[in-house]
């Protein structure tokens, strides 16, 4: 297709392959600066510039853009209006699911819904890891990533029309939520207390179950997050792997996520011994913490979190071994949540402390808020009901 790079501000090169030279039947590169405001201009620039070296009008470019180099394209043009981990994110999901399939290496122009379909259907039967089912949320964001492509194509007119829209990707069933007991969750904190770091496991749960964070939240947290005094703690990242590699990020400045919470004593107690332990683990290896050491490391200095997978394959060893192997980690924010709305407390509160929009809650937990409608409807009917109906 051609390449585009910047050579200094406002200057970028174009290059392009052009036919065989006629005599070494070597494929010739040529090249063109101009001047351009941003990388969109720059692509525009490029697409005029393989027109006119093909003699064609324009009209093949279009025709002899893969999906693969459409997709390039577009995640070097959108990466610097996304966050490092959203962009990480959408470059595996490229990398694993799209560019392997042989769709990758068809021309943009010429593609239709019913290909991504193909695509779709058989990325459910075999195309997670060691050829098993990937489930049909991760094949909605292979959709959702094409078609942002598509629809950058469509305006940088590479194609007529965008076939991500009339495509069917999977729908994502949401599963009933069955979080476990408080009885369960004490059971499960209990068991996950033995063993030589059972202070940092124990306390880890702990803290999931109590703030009702995500895995990768509380991984990230630093211990100057926490005020071991007052008993509170800051949510400023999120740790995730991508692609094999562990990636500590910030939230983007509009994350829900992001904010301070409070601790209950017990909470606070057992991260204050947790912190006394760390110290003299540290101490005994002939170090310190550093100043930004993790909460939640196995590490003697603290400078590098828990994987958050990790977190979760001891946690499925962890519910085997005292005969809960239906509790997911996740669960744990699901019992926080639950808990917290059958006790009466405001959807604007709960979803503050978890993290999420208060729309988003009320879809989730619709069972649990109606619940509670339902006893408000019996309390607001008594007060206005003839006192006759009262007794």
């Amino acid at each position: 297709m051609g390449s585009v790079s910047e050579r200094s501000p406002g200057r970028w090169r174009l290059t392009v392959g052009a036919t065989p030279d006629s005599l070494t039947g070597r494929r010739r590169q040529l090249t063109r600066t101009v001047d351009a405001r941003n990388r969109k201009e720059a692509l525009q620039a490029l697409v005029d510039f393989r027109a006119e070296v093909l003699g064609d009008g324009g009209s093949r470019m279009s025709r002899e853009v893969t999906l693969r180099e459409a997709c390039e394209e577009w995640h070097s043009f959108a990466a610097s209006n996304l966050s490092p981990n959203t962009a990480a994110e959408m470059a595996g999901a490229l990398r694993r699911y799209v560019y392997p399939h042989k769709l990758s290496a068809k021309p943009i122009a010429s593609l239709k819904a019913s290909e991504l379909d193909l695509l779709y259907r058989e990325l459910l039967k075999r195309g997670g890891e060691g050829g098993k089912p990937l489930s049909a949320s991760s094949v909605r964001k292979v959709h959702a990533v094409l078609s942002l492509v598509f629809a950058q194509a469509l305006r940088w007119e590479w194609i007529s029309r965008n076939p991500a829209q009339d495509a069917s990707p999977p729908k994502e069933g949401r599963p009933e939520i069955i979080p476990p007991s408080p009885d369960q969750v004490r059971t499960l904190i209990e068991a996950a207390a033995q063993g030589d770091e059972g202070v940092l496991w124990s306390t880890l749960v702990l803290v999931l179950a109590t703030t009702g964070r995500r895995r990768g939240e509380i991984c990230g947290l630093r211990w100057s997050d926490v005020d071991l005094k007052v008993g509170r703690v800051a949510i400023y990242r999120v740790v995730k792997v991508v692609d094999g590699t562990l990636r500590v990020a910030p939230f983007p400045k509009s994350a829900r996520g992001e904010g301070t919470i409070s601790l209950d004593l017990d909470t606070l107690e057992k991260l204050q011994a947790l912190r006394a332990y760390m110290e003299e683990r540290a101490a005994f290896f002939g170090t310190r913490l550093t100043p930004t050491a993790y909460v939640f490391s196995s590490k003697v200095d603290g400078n590098e979190p828990l994987n958050p997978q990790s977190v979760t394959k001891h946690f499925e060893r962890l519910r085997r071994s005292v005969g809960l192997g239906n509790v997911r980690l996740h669960d744990l924010r699901h019992f926080a949540a639950t808990q917290l709305l059958t006790a009466g407390f405001a959807v604007n509160a709960v979803a503050g402390r978890l993290g999420n929009s208060p729309a988003v809650l009320l879809g989730r937990y619709a069972h649990w808020v109606q619940a509670q409608d339902d006893d408000q409807a019996k309390h607001l009917g008594a007060l206005v009901s003839p006192p006759a109906d009262r007794s």
